[in-house]
């Protein structure tokens, strides 16, 4: 099993408490105003017992942040989130307004 899809599975078992078996992985750009804003690969992993979500999108980028060579995220494939492109979408905005709440 190769070493980024473990340590993402470890890092789902510990956010959402439930075991999780890869079952994909899709490349995703996001562009605003004709620039490339996000461009990576996101896996997706099935949940087994997971109460609202049978699906997450799960993958670990680079940060600037000092300390810290990167960041894990894990979004459950819910109501709008219905896509490896939304779960991005969703985490870029999440961040932002996490980021101007500071």
């Amino acid at each position: 099993m190769n070493q980024q899809i473990q340590e993402l599975q470890e890092f789902i078992y510990k956010m959402h408490g439930v075991q999780s078996m890869h079952i994909d992985r899709v490349r995703v750009t996001q562009i605003l105003d004709d620039d490339t804003v996000w461009d990576g690969i996101i896996e997706v992993f099935e949940m087994n017992g997971h109460p609202k979500a049978p699906i997450v999108y799960a993958w670990a980028q680079n940060t600037r942040k000092p300390g810290k060579s990167k960041v894990v995220f894990a979004v459950l494939h819910l109501d709008q989130i219905d896509s490896p492109e939304a779960a991005v979408k969703t985490a870029m905005l999440e961040e932002r307004r996490t980021h101007e709440a500071a």
